[in-house]
């Protein structure tokens, strides 16, 4: 047999990795012989999305074609999907085939597929019950649907997850009690490494139910959006339920990030007094906070991290988002700032000259100018 030059593994690895974010050329390079298309093919499989809802009759005859190619199936290992096309496609015998499914991502809102949402369903609760997946991203609205349902799905979920985002989760039920909810099959909890909770103020309390077949105490990641006035954080401690988030029982936190973006600063003022109860032994190393600018609240915050034992922090990053501007007048006496204000000056040297500056790695404050939309 003739060796031919590309068949060297070093060239295929080269060429495929340098073009990886190119699916075009990867198909081409897939076609230059029998050892280039296992490799071009990973590549060009490995993420696959059906997230985009244009064209979604190319989308669905896509996700049919593919759904029936066993070879290509067992390349994906993140799989990103809209409920639309779960309700819209038969894959009951194709993702038993994701051998290789690390990731899912699941967005859109049932009420698209108000027929087919049992099948769609169905598929939410095959997709994350697979033994591979080990993240689990969940932006979906099941507001036409009762609570239970949302319970259900998490029903024999694989027992490797470690990463949970949940956003814009809404139900059925908005006072649902979740305390009295049906308790999943007995099996321990899963603890997880890192939790995304963005606008989840509706299902946040089935996070503290023995319904949620997840353990926090050994988070390492968390990351919360805070919204609105009614926001509910719980201790992690069931069954009990609170309006601050208690940072005491999470030992192994390492980073941390608050989103608190609303003009009444009942979210900021939450945040700091959630970061005051963090463990004396904790083991934060970054923390992150996007919040709208308040003076009174930076120099609390200053306060705090300065007071706090904090021996392992790296990196500090503020981000200041202004609000309208009449808004800001109303409530807090001074105008819209530019992005050398007075203001954020006054803040910056506040917090340059605090006594934990020494020993940080990274501060970052960025002030977001511009105001087209209301935060």
């Amino acid at each position: 047999m003739n060796f031919s030059p590309f068949d060297l593994p070093e060239l295929v690895e080269y060429c495929i990795d340098f073009l990886h974010d190119s699916r075009p050329d990867l198909a081409a390079c897939s076609l230059v012989s029998r050892p280039w298309v296992y490799p071009a093919q990973f590549h060009i499989f490995s993420a696959t999305s059906w997230e985009c809802m244009v064209d979604q009759h190319q989308q669905i005859s896509r996700l049919s074609e593919i759904s029936a190619l066993p070879h290509i199936l067992a390349l994906i290992s993140r799989l990103e999907l809209n409920v639309y096309y779960l309700g819209q496609c038969d894959l009951s015998g194709a993702i038993s085939r994701l051998t290789q499914l690390r990731g899912v991502r699941i967005s859109g809102n049932l009420n698209s597929v108000p027929s087919t949402s049992q099948k769609a369903l169905g598929a939410i609760r095959a997709l994350i019950a697979l033994p591979t997946v080990e993240r689990v991203e969940l932006y979906c609205s099941f507001e036409t649907r009762p609570a239970a349902t949302f319970i259900q799905i998490w029903d024999g979920c694989s027992e490797k997850i470690r990463h949970l985002s949940l956003g814009n989760i809404r139900v059925k039920e908005s006072e649902y009690d979740w305390a009295s909810s049906v308790v999943l099959k007995s099996r321990r909890k899963l603890a997880l490494d890192s939790l995304y909770i963005s606008y989840g103020n509706y299902v946040t309390p089935w996070l503290a139910s023995d319904a949620c077949p997840f353990d926090f105490s050994h988070l390492t990641t968390l990351s919360l959006t805070l919204k609105r006035l009614k926001v509910w954080l719980c201790n992690w401690q069931p069954p009990m339920i609170q309006d601050i988030l208690d940072l005491g029982p999470f030992q192994q936190l390492q980073h941390l990030t608050i989103i608190a973006l609303d003009r009444r600063g009942i979210p900021l003022q939450m945040a700091i007094t959630a970061l005051s109860t963090l463990p004396t032994d904790n083991r934060l190393a970054s923390l992150e906070i996007e919040c709208i600018p308040q003076h009174s609240m930076f120099l609390r915050l200053d306060e705090l991290l300065f007071s706090m034992p904090l021996s392992e922090l790296q990196n500090v990053k503020i981000y200041a988002k202004p609000s309208w501007p009449w808004t800001l007048v109303e409530k807090y006496n001074y105008e819209m700032l530019p992005l050398d204000s007075s203001l954020m000056r006054e803040i910056w040297t506040k917090i340059t000259a605090s006594g934990f500056l020494p020993d940080i790695l990274e501060v970052s404050l960025v002030y977001r100018a511009g105001i087209s939309s209301m935060a």
